[in-house]
């Protein structure tokens, strides 16, 4: 978060909540010097005599800087703690170990706040998976969902990387930063791997990574996605299936 700065400013911070813009900082100097009263001043501004009085005192304003957050101890290596928390069951004690051979020097507890509302999606996303009646090795569904994670004071929104298979109900999580195209790519890469292999089709819900120009005459895939799906990356499949939420 970068430091601003504004033209009304909180004076005292600590005290009482007084905000005043810079003509009423002049205003009041110039009250004083023309000998009203501080009492009147305070109550012609709704201000305390104290407040008044550091006015008076301070030739020129104290601007409000916004203090800048620190960067919390586990935010460099939440892509780490995303991938690794579901190949370990998301064990903390696990995780926190292996976080401290990267050099973490946070607690216990820090992870296991983190990897909370990880485990708690990923065992939603198990209990939505609603089976869908296809051949073995035929069909997939592929969704994204996300989560929020605390990180010391701050929040940040984790992303989920879903892959369903029709007939079994096997389940690939897996926990990113964001929906880019090459993310989206690479946790296709290690769905295929964990799976041992891929279905002929999947199915998709129109994500604005595969799909380019939603909801319109000139909608299509994504040249690069469709050069995926038919390279040497994915061998054997029959292609892919765009569908809207409605047909699923």
């Amino acid at each position: 978060m970068e430091e601003t700065k504004g033209s009304t400013h909180d004076l005292f911070h600590g005290g009482e909540p007084t905000m005043l813009s810079e003509d009423q900082w002049s205003e009041i100097r110039l009250m004083a010097k023309a000998g009203k009263p501080i009492k009147q001043i305070a109550r012609e501004f709704g201000i305390s005599k104290n407040t008044v009085r550091k006015v008076v005192r301070r030739e020129h304003q104290k601007p409000y800087i916004r203090k800048i957050n620190k960067p919390g101890l586990l935010d460099a290596f939440m892509p780490f703690l995303t991938r690794r928390a579901p190949e370990v069951n998301f064990n903390a004690t696990i995780l926190f170990r292996e976080l401290k051979e990267q050099m973490y020097t946070g607690g216990y507890s820090t992870v296991k706040n983190a990897i909370r509302p990880l485990r708690s999606t990923f065992q939603q996303a198990q209990a939505a998976c609603i089976r869908f009646e296809t051949p073995p090795g035929h069909q997939a569904r592929m969704d994204w969902g996300s989560a929020w994670v605390t990180l010391g004071t701050e929040k940040i929104r984790v992303k989920i990387f879903v892959l369903v298979l029709g007939y079994s109900r096997s389940i690939y999580v897996e926990f990113t930063m964001d929906e880019k195209l090459p993310t989206l790519i690479t946790c296709h890469e290690n769905a295929f791997r964990w799976f041992g292999g891929l279905t002929e089709e999947i199915l998709y819900d129109n994500p604005r990574t595969i799909v380019l120009h939603r909801g319109t005459e000139e909608a299509r895939l994504n040249p690069t996605f469709h050069d995926f799906c038919r390279g040497d990356t994915v061998p054997g499949s029959a292609g892919l299936i765009v569908r809207k939420p409605r047909e699923k």
